[in-house]
């Protein structure tokens, strides 16, 4: 993926991708919906595995379940899905028995795939898809593992079904062929950034001011899914130089401008960990192409959005510097992820 549109990443959408999925209760079970029996919590994840549910405001195509922790009752789903649609509630309807439901779909003008929103799911307020409709876990499974408070579910028609099992196939078909489970990034014991299951082949992580994580980079650990072997990943780190404009305070990174880029440094493995080693974190910073003045000029007044050249007072404070490290893993010699790491930017 090219370098300067992994850095024009929005930071807010970025953030997002590490963020747990939005807590929102809502489909409970009455006592007459209640299945008769009541299944394990493992015999429960595995009937999620390859089904759709709603979390949060967005519908998933669950695609491993880590646990579902079913203390005091909870019901609280850990587990990895592929964010689908965004949802809407529409023509809602009251049974007899005084129970409200709503038609639920995607917007129309909504494409599959969720931008910023991540694959991690952790929450006991969720629906499965189950005989038609979406339904609280207890509806769905029956028993008191899963207990929510009495919320409206949710009916679909057939054409939105079919919407939502053609972006899960897609989607899945995607992250499925992932050779990892995980990528994480450490500083020795603390854990700087991670990629668990994606469906992008890029990840953006930016340090907040004033932490050094990065500075103390130590190691990059990769979990290969089953049947896959550590012997065929490798990785490899560039340093990548931007311009910066500290105005002593405030101060702005011109991402989407000119880079520069160190060779690619392939990191020595050791037992079960990609070292980080001093010839990389002592690395100079690479050389930083040639430009005009007239360049620099344009460059920073399209980032403040206007059109001409910049004032003598906003590019005179601009020089390179060091924006970070882009890592990228192979497996068997193709890159599968690239993780760029960037010191803390600007506002």
């Amino acid at each position: 993926m090219n370098t300067t549109t992994a850095l024009a990443r929005s930071r807010n959408g970025l953030a997002a991708l590490s963020a747990a999925v939005c807590s929102t209760a809502w489909l409970p079970a009455t006592a007459a919906d209640t299945a008769p029996s009541a299944p394990t919590p493992q015999a429960v994840a595995t009937s999620l595995e390859g089904r759709l549910i709603v979390a949060g405001m967005t519908f998933y195509r669950i695609a491993r379940v880590e646990s579902i922790d079913d203390a005091e009752g909870s019901g609280t789903l850990h587990a990895e899905g592929d964010p689908l649609f965004p949802v809407e509630y529409l023509k809602p309807e009251t049974n007899e028995n005084g129970r409200i439901s709503y038609e639920v779909g995607p917007p129309d003008d909504a494409k599959c795939g969720v931008t910023g929103m991540g694959t991690r799911i952790d929450t006991r307020d969720f629906a499965v898809f189950h005989q038609g409709r979406f339904v609280p876990p207890a509806e769905a499974f029956g028993g008191d593992s899963f207990r929510s408070p009495d919320m409206p579910s949710g009916r679909v028609t057939p054409a939105v079904l079919q919407k939502l099992e053609a972006c899960g196939k897609k989607l899945a078909k995607i992250g499925d062929a992932m050779p990892f489970r995980r990528i994480g990034l450490y500083a020795h014991g603390q854990l700087v950034t991670e990629v668990a299951r994606t469906l992008s082949s890029s990840a953006f992580f930016e340090e907040f001011p004033g932490d050094d994580e990065i500075a103390k980079m130590s190691h990059v650990a990769i979990t290969p899914k089953d049947g896959r072997s550590l012997d065929d990943f490798e990785v490899e780190v560039r340093l990548v130089s931007v311009m910066h404009c500290d105005y002593e305070g405030p101060h702005i990174e011109l991402d989407e401008w000119k880079h520069g880029e160190s060779p690619a440094m392939r990191l020595k493995r050791s037992e079960d960990r990609f070292v980080i080693g001093v010839d990389v974190l002592a690395a100079p910073m690479p050389a930083f192409p040639a430009y005009t003045e007239t360049e620099l000029r344009q460059a920073v007044a399209r980032h403040f959005g206007e059109d001409g050249l910049a004032t003598e007072a906003e590019y005179t404070p601009c020089a390179p510097y060091l924006r970070g490290y882009e890592f990228t893993v192979r497996y068997r010699a193709r890159p599968v992820q690239e993780i760029f790491v960037a010191n803390a930017g600007g506002c």
